[in-house]
């Protein structure tokens, strides 16, 4: 029997945010004596997040790199929000917040991720990676959040050198699981966002499964409605 291969996404998939970026980010400029309110910080990282993902895609790989781009990019929310301090404030908030974000405390794994991953272990015929839009920093963050030992292969859109919903990442990750004979439609891509995970997948040739809690269809729904589809005689996750 053909192993099948399943990947997921990792960002609002299989982990959360402990606490928003606003209230990470204000947190750590408390400490430096900066007051700013968390909802100013959010609206802030998001319009920032935008314009850096448009100006310089997949965090600047092949310009500055993945730190230069996270600095410019906490740096400009700081600003965005109103803070006034000097320039090496702001570099040291941002290398902060980069270390911060590389440890488990910044993350919450998704309710149900972690004994859905042992059952699909558990049970054989399935290979499972990550594919995923980040940076390196993933792998240690999956290693210190305990998920990375279910998983054949992680892959960032960094070390792809491909961001999704492009197919070319998906490509690479059907190489990476090393089934032989492996075709796309037997590799299943489970995420939250329908352009880059549901879409992306399916233009690949994948199947795809829209990761919701409020909601079931025929190819999205919970981790719990997940697991019914792909193993309907197992007992519900926990």
């Amino acid at each position: 029997m053909l192993r099948r291969l399943v990947t997921f996404d990792v960002t609002g998939t299989l982990l959360r945010f402990a606490q928003s970026p606003g209230v990470l980010y204000a947190g750590a400029a408390a400490q430096l004596g900066l007051r700013v309110h968390p909802d100013k910080l959010q609206a802030a990282f998001r319009r920032q997040w935008k314009h850096m993902n448009l100006a310089k895609p997949n965090f600047g790989l092949g310009q500055e790199g993945w730190r230069p781009w996270w600095q410019e990019t906490v740096i400009r929310t700081f600003v965005d929000a109103g803070v006034d301090t000097d320039h090496q404030t702001l570099f040291f908030l941002a290398d902060n917040l980069i270390n911060q974000f590389s440890d488990a405390s910044c993350w919450s794994v998704r309710e149900g991720a972690a004994p859905l991953l042992e059952a699909l272990n558990s049970r054989g015929g399935f290979t499972l990676g990550v594919i995923s839009n980040w940076d390196p920093r993933l792998h240690g963050v999956l290693d210190a959040t305990r998920l990375s030992q279910y998983f054949h292969f992680v892959l960032t859109s960094y070390e792809a050198g491909h961001s999704k919903p492009e197919r070319r990442i998906f490509d690479k990750a059907l190489l990476m699981a090393g089934i032989e004979g492996l075709e796309p439609q037997h590799a299943l891509h489970v995420g939250d966002d329908v352009l880059l995970d549901v879409q992306g997948a399916r233009d690949a040739g994948w199947n795809a499964w829209l990761l919701r809690d409020d909601v079931k269809g025929a190819a999205e729904g919970s981790l719990e409605q997940l697991r019914q589809h792909l193993l309907p005689n197992s007992t519900e996750i926990k």
